[in-house]
């Protein structure tokens, strides 16, 4: 690859979109540096960390972190309103994401090979979709007793779709949502708050959703029903706004097919049915769970299948996978507020107690995010605190029966730095930690009493104070070599006082802030 200036693709954050595992082409990295040079000469990256030193890049911030300007500031803001970014670096970057678009889809492909666990039908019944999960429990005798969802005499569900096509499984499945709507009392709009009340979609069947690293399109999805009456067929819907999603197949031998498009891709398979069965998939960091390849929708079947609508139509995001302590815009969807629920241990030796303290943070930009579905998932975030500091929020999903935390390392470290005689020479080469919280949720609880499930994963996240410019941003040489002397003292540090040797010293583990060289923990 030839040399480039590294500044044009610097973002002035710990990690950067090109912070990627996909290499640049020729192509794509000459195109980067015409669009470079053809920009404004004020609109390029700054060369220091831009978000700490807003004086000096008012411009850039408000352009590129619009977020990070206080609503009380309208210097920042009116800024930018006058500031014109060139569309052509716009486009650039358009074609360049959807370019690591395909890419990655290649790169993902590769890595979801996982072995599929069963469950019971019971795991659905009381751990998925419990009564207590649901809006009001579910009545099985009414449903048995409602002409419009079971036929006695044959033991079997009315009006079955005509033919397994996108649109009639759709007019179908909300069919089936209607009369669970009216026997449980939920039909009228007043008593079903609206992120409680969503419904069954096609269109993504032909235009598949923006806002992930694969283009790929699910047969039917589960979306608001604000979303749907405010959308037509010729809109594209967003990732951030499913929930859910259906898949169809018609051949029982394409069923392991079908799992893996679950888990990477959806398809458009049309037939004429000659008995429906379904599989439900739990899919997160951990793996994939499912019920039995084949399960028919008939005899009590039917009604389990009933309730797996009733929940994903009805039941409180939290209980179909959504993070409570994450808040989300109701018009984009995108996560503006994070919660932190962070446990203080006191420090009287004689009167041990805990303390729950609830954080919040609001969230800048994304700066860095896994594409890899199965294990960590590492996202990283830059917030603003109550006071108005920027930190650094990263969240993970870490293996249970990992002996070593991070956030205990942190502060081990930051012990280090403040009570060695020569701890202060580092206090800008490592991350200082502020909060955290341990296990925010695990991949165990929806999983239940099974026994036949993959390694247990929760979830972490951590708050730490240093902002820095990805290490490939140096000015010159001696700028480079200094940096590189600044890592190598770090780590001895370390070694040496905290007892702690770095088991990954990476590109992705090294940033720049102004002339110190600091290194990330992971």
């Amino acid at each position: 690859m030839p040399f480039f200036d590294p500044s044009i693709l610097c973002d002035s954050t710990v990690y950067t979109e090109a912070n990627s595992s996909i290499p640049y082409d020729n192509e794509s990295v000459s195109r980067l540096m015409s669009v470079s040079q053809n920009s404004q000469s004020g609109m390029g990256p700054p060369k220091k960390p831009g978000i700490r030193n807003p004086q000096k890049f008012q411009h850039y911030i408000a352009a590129h972190i619009p977020l990070a300007s206080d609503a009380q500031a309208p210097d920042i803001a009116t800024q930018a309103q006058s500031i014109d970014i060139p569309s052509q670096l716009s486009q650039a970057r358009q074609s360049e994401k959807l370019r690591r678009a395909d890419v990655n889809s290649a790169f993902i492909n590769s890595m979801l090979e996982k072995p599929n666990l069963y469950a019971t039908k019971q795991w659905i019944e009381h751990h998925v979709f419990p009564d207590s999960k649901l809006p009001v429990p579910f009545d099985l005798t009414a449903v048995q007793a409602c002409d419009k969802l079971w036929n006695e005499s044959t033991c079997s569900y009315l009006s079955p779709p005509t033919s397994l096509t996108e649109e009639n499984l759709q007019i179908w499945l909300n069919t089936i949502r209607n009369s669970l709507a009216d026997i449980h009392g939920l039909a009228d709009n007043v008593a079903v708050p609206e992120p409680c009340n969503r419904l069954f979609d096609h269109t993504t069947a032909l235009k598949g959703p923006s806002g992930s690293y694969m283009l790929r399109r699910p047969d039917i999805v589960a979306i608001d029903k604000s979303v749907s009456d405010a959308t037509d067929s010729s809109q594209r819907l967003d990732w951030r706004m499913i929930y859910a999603f259906v898949e169809v197949t018609k051949s029982k031998s394409r069923l392991p097919q079908l799992i893996r498009q679950v888990t990477e891709r959806a398809a458009s398979i049309y037939g004429e049915p000659t008995k429906l069965e379904y599989t439900f998939f739990v899919v997160d960091r951990a793996g994939v769970t499912q019920t039995s390849p084949s399960m028919p929708i008939n005899s009590y079947a039917i009604f389990l299948f009933m309730r797996i609508i009733f929940a994903i139509c009805f039941a409180k995001p939290e209980s179909i996978g959504w993070d409570p302590l994450v808040e989300i815009h109701p018009d984009t969807y995108e996560p503006t507020r994070v919660t932190i629920l962070e446990t203080l241990k006191s420090t009287d030796a004689n009167k041990p107690s805990t303390t729950v303290v609830r954080r919040t943070y609001d969230i800048v930009k994304l700066i860095h995010r896994s594409p890899i579905l199965f294990g960590r998932g590492t996202r990283v975030w830059i917030v603003k605190d109550e006071e108005g500091q920027f930190l650094v929020l990263k969240d993970s999903w870490i293996h249970e029966a990992s002996t070593t935390s991070e956030i205990t390392l942190l502060q081990k470290i930051n012990k280090a730095i403040n009570d060695e005689t020569t701890g202060y020479l580092f206090k800008n080469n490592l991350p200082s930690f502020v909060s955290g919280q341990e296990c925010v949720c695990s991949t165990d609880t929806v999983r239940g009493l099974l026994t036949n499930k993959p390694a247990k994963r929760h979830r972490r996240r951590i708050v730490m104070r240093i902002i820095g410019d990805h290490v490939t941003s140096f000015r010159s040489k001696t700028e480079f070599v200094a940096v590189f002397l600044d890592l190598v003292n770090t780590l001895e540090f370390l070694s040496g006082k905290v007892k702690v040797i770095h088991g990954d010293i990476s590109i992705n583990n090294a940033a720049l802030l102004l002339c110190f060289a600091l290194l990330l923990l992971t």
